[in-house]
């Protein structure tokens, strides 16, 4: 189902959006586009508004009226001129099955005196038989059907598919623009979640608004703790396992990524992370981007829907955080007989 509202785009989206109306009145538009952007940036919603936009048989100042019959339908979910196709619940991948139901729609003829739409949402997802599967009806559709492709791992789609779009880039707002727009949202310390989140609005307001900041004070104090021998590896790995992966991993990258600005820039940290940044401080940059780049990795697995095991990636990122606590504590040793 999409959103009756007919929303504008967010703020930073509407170069692209205006882009892309021009595209459409001067009948210049691809009839497969793939929207790409980082998480964070409101890219699936964007792709809605442009189905909302291309199914309305009324727009008003280049947005969907929300009130024509095609508005209503659509949002009732029983648009016959739109197929969704996005992984089912509970679902990592995009099955061919699923696939080959949206080329059975491409085929049929529209009930309406418009384009058929078919909006597919996290593209990445799909495997390189459904990807085969959609490639014949993406290269040459049946009558008028325009797809809309959107992903924020784009790299992660088949080139084959990608070579058959026209790539969208919605690129980072700047961070002066980001922080005025969550202060409006009454977001506090905006600067702060901000940075955290790889400067993507949406993201910094997803975490401030759940109990992300809890949830990292938690692993802040449980590294403390196992710097400290206080806690061992294989119980604080244990803890994790009950934990969101994902959002682990993250919370992992933003410290390191604090430690390297403390390192190499000498930018302050918060306060909660400063007794770890004492610990570490004796290592040199290398160490925390290796750490870094694997944690990054991982990310890019579990993003992917590789079948990791819990508990293993768990005590994997224990282990490597003890790893750099033993030999800052090597290091401070040694440099104290000196």
């Amino acid at each position: 189902m999409i959103p009756q509202t007919a929303m504008p785009p967010y703020p930073w989206q509407e170069s692209l959006w205006a882009g892309f109306c021009q595209s459409l009145e001067a009948g210049r538009l691809p009839h497969a586009i793939l929207l790409n952007a980082v998480d964070g940036l409101g890219i699936e919603e964007l792709g809605q508004a442009m189905a909302r936009f291309l199914l309305c048989h009324s727009p008003i100042d280049d947005l969907a009226c929300g009130r024509c019959r095609g508005c209503e339908l659509l949002h009732a979910g029983s648009h016959p001129d739109f197929f969704l196709l996005k992984p089912e619940e509970k679902a990592t991948q995009i099955k061919v099955d699923q696939v080959r139901d949206c080329v059975d729609f491409v085929a049929k003829t529209s009930h309406f005196d418009g384009p058929k739409l078919v909006l597919i949402e996290q593209a990445e997802s799909m495997n390189v038989n459904a990807s085969n599967a959609l490639l014949k009806s993406l290269e040459e559709p049946a009558g008028r059907c325009i797809f809309i492709l959107v992903s924020d791992r784009v790299s992660a789609i088949l080139p084959t598919i990608r070579s058959r779009c026209q790539c969208m880039t919605l690129s980072l707002p700047s961070t002066r623009a980001s922080e005025a727009w969550l202060k409006e949202q009454g977001l506090e310390n905006a600067q702060h979640w901000l940075r955290q989140a790889g400067g993507a609005p949406l993201k910094a307001k997803k975490w401030t608004d759940g109990d992300y900041a809890e949830s990292q004070l938690k692993l802040w104090a449980e590294l403390s703790s196992l710097a400290r021998a206080e806690i061992g590896a294989i119980a604080l790995a244990a803890s994790w396992q009950s934990r969101e992966t994902l959002e682990l991993m993250q919370m992992q990258l933003f410290m390191l990524e604090s430690l390297l600005r403390f390192k190499m820039a000498k930018e302050p940290v918060a306060q909660e992370l400063q007794a770890l940044v004492d610990q570490l401080a004796i290592l040199e940059e290398h160490y925390f981007f290796r750490l870094h780049d694997k944690l990054s990795q991982r990310l890019a697995q579990l993003q992917r829907g590789a079948n990791l095991n819990g508990l293993l990636q768990c005590e994997d990122m224990v282990m490597d955080w003890q790893s750099l606590f033993q030999l800052a504590r090597r290091m401070n040793a040694r440099q104290r007989r000196l």
